[in-house]
């Protein structure tokens, strides 16, 4: 097997996501549930349909994050608004959070055209040469990546268990 789904497979399991996305928000109560529906999945669906090539791609990630806290205060007994200091720590973290997933991706990014803010003030854009001592050492993973405009992206290998 290939691993692909057929098209009615991946509607099926949309309607399904859907409908439990609305269920599950609504046992919330209405103000966190609008909240939830409109600011953290519509946020999800602006970015997959077309917000994420663009330089606003991390305003739905600041968005989604940014509103979680009112998502859960507001399904409280006695709902209430969080703290402006709290809503301000998780848009940041949000705006962290499309940065660092957008890592793994740089070069399959740049292949199809994506090009977020993460892409245009980020990675290793140079002119020909190597950037920061080239490749490091055993690593073949390591590649050069043609943007289209003259620029080429240095990603090296993303490995989650070196930290440095």
């Amino acid at each position: 097997t290939t691993g692909a789904l057929t098209t009615q497979a991946v509607s099926v399991a949309v309607g399904v996501a859907a409908v439990a996305a609305v269920g599950l928000s609504a046992a919330l109560g209405w103000r966190s549930a609008l909240l939830h529906l409109v600011a953290v999945v519509g946020s999800g669906v602006g970015y997959n349909l077309g917000l994420k090539a663009t330089a606003w791609s991390w305003l739905p990630y600041a968005m989604a994050f940014g509103s979680l806290p009112a998502v859960v205060s507001l399904a409280a007994l006695q709902p209430e608004l969080p703290a402006a200091w709290i809503v301000a720590a998780s848009t940041a973290l949000g705006v962290a959070a499309h940065f660092l997933n957008t890592l793994p991706d740089l070069a399959d990014d740049a292949a199809t055209g994506i090009k977020g803010l993460p892409h245009r003030i980020g990675g290793r854009a140079r002119r020909g040469g190597r950037m920061h001592g080239g490749p490091r050492r055993g690593s073949a993973r390591n590649r050069d990546v043609d943007r289209g405009d003259g620029l080429r992206l240095h990603v090296p290998p993303v490995d989650p268990r070196s930290r440095s």
